[in-house]
Order: structure tokens, then sequence, then C-alpha cells
């Protein structure tokens, strides 16, 4: 999920001016970071173990 979204972004952005692209991206970064999968990653990583994925 996190890189689908990631991947999407940067094609739509790539066509905007670019002051639009970084709030577009910033936006699309912070909502990102709200996801269940990027707290789950980052403590994933810190404990040492395999995430538990649960965003599609």
């Amino acid at each position: 999920m996190t890189v689908a979204m990631g991947k999407r972004a940067f094609y739509e952005q790539a066509e905007m001016l670019l002051a639009d692209a970084y709030s577009y991206s910033s936006q699309v970064m912070v909502g990102n970071m709200l996801k269940h999968d990027a707290r789950e990653g980052i403590g994933a990583f810190i404990a040492k173990r395999a995430p538990d994925w649960q965003d599609k």
C-alpha cells in the first residue's frame, strides 16, 4: 500500500508546477504516515521483527 501510494504520487506530481508538487507530495506523505502500516513498519524495524501489514 505504501509503495503504491508513493508511486501514484510520484507520477501525479511530475506534471505539476514545483510549488504545487511540493504541496501535493507533502499532503501524501502526511497521509501515508498516519496509516497503521507506517506505525507498524517503524515499530517492527525498531523491534527487529517482521511487520504485520494491514492497510491495503
